[in-house]
């Protein structure tokens, strides 16, 4: 079996066991965890839709800001909107939570499905692809939450399988309708190694804000802005919080230099697809507050490894997804070592066939 791992091409009883080993992992998670998610309460979509209500009679979005205690006010059942003003007038288009949560797994269905494509997999391994995707335990719980991660990291996707205005695109518009820090390490990498794809991403968003700013009025965006430092106070610990700060506030700030610290050596010494790989994986610690549903971005992380390691992909493929519900910080940096590692090992056998030559 460790021959044929090491051959260009496996047989096909080789891949039937792999798909058994993947799916026996994912059914395990699946039977012990999904029950547990499903339970949570879908609270973030309450605060998308009291924002929608906002914009509509011209009360603040952000009256959070004012208050001394953000934690009491979420143990009095108030539900705070942290995005920025075009989630809330999208919500007000007449979404749901029901209808909200079909976009989602569609949206990632389809990005995840064209990513294995663009990595070299046919349509029946794309579609399985897919599948697990949806009904991995970070995307059930973003689905249980009303969350907006599955839309990052479907646009994650696209953005690395149509680098055009196609993914570049999808991914500005999403940042600018719904911005999370952690996505941060995966716009430096474009930064750094896709510029041109990086500049459709901001000049999508760039454009995306601009009409949002027209249509809301500017001083909808000046209030998010005066709201945003104040939001900071999230960088504790708490129920549910299972990034860095749950620990300590410094151990966040520790982990974000980390996140793009890691991001831009990968960016600057290793292969671009396995560096792309690290800045999904430091997606996890870019954002000192996470829940699981943030662990959604490893996904494609995990699929586009497969064009760098692929017996390295099908080891994350069995083993992240039982070690992502232990700790999605700890699946992070497990993957982008073997990410980093897998490209070290590449670059030294290339180098060394060549020498041969």
């Amino acid at each position: 079996m460790i021959r044929a791992l090491a051959s260009d091409s496996w047989p096909r009883p080789l891949q039937l066991l792999l798909a058994l080993a993947i799916g026996i992992a994912l059914a395990i998670v699946a039977v012990a965890v999904v029950p547990v998610l499903l339970l949570e309460r879908a609270d973030d979509w309450r605060a998308y839709a009291v924002a929608a209500d906002a914009l509509r009679t011209g009360a603040p979005l952000y009256p959070w800001s004012a208050h001394p205690d953000l934690q009491d006010i979420h143990s009095q059942g108030h539900f705070s909107y942290f995005y920025p003003p075009p989630l809330a007038a999208v919500w007000s288009t007449g979404l749901t939570a029901e209808s909200f949560a079909i976009v989602k797994l569609v949206a990632l269905a389809g990005a995840v499905a064209l990513l294995a494509r663009r990595c070299g997999a046919g349509w029946p391994v794309a579609a399985a692809v897919a599948v697990a995707a949806v009904t991995s335990s970070p995307a059930v719980h973003d689905v249980a939450l009303g969350n907006v991660m599955l839309f990052f990291a479907a646009a994650a996707a696209l953005s690395l399988a149509e680098p055009g205005w196609a993914g570049s695109g999808a991914l500005g518009v999403t940042c600018a309708i719904a911005f999370k820090p952690a996505i941060g390490p995966y716009l430096a990498w474009l930064l750094l190694r896709r510029r041109t794809s990086f500049g459709r991403t901001f000049l999508a968003g760039l454009a995306t804000t601009v009409v949002f700013a027209v249509l809301l009025g500017p001083g909808r965006y000046f209030e998010y802005l005066e709201a945003l430092p104040k939001s900071a106070v999230l960088a504790a610990p708490f129920t549910g919080n299972l990034g860095l700060s749950a620990i300590s506030p410094l151990a966040g700030v520790v982990g974000i230099a980390i996140a793009y610290a890691w991001t831009a050596a990968a960016a600057v010494r290793l292969d671009e697809r396995a560096a792309a790989v690290v800045a999904l994986a430091m997606t996890q610690l870019a954002q000192p507050t996470i829940g699981l549903n943030y662990a959604a971005l490893l996904i494609p992380g995990v699929i586009f490894l497969w064009t760098v390691d692929r017996r390295a992909a099908v080891a994350m493929a069995i083993g992240l997804p039982i070690v992502v519900i232990v700790s999605p910080v700890l699946a992070a940096i497990v993957l982008a070592g073997t990410a980093t590692i897998a490209s070290i090992l590449a670059g030294r056998e290339q180098a060394g066939a060549m020498a041969r030559a």
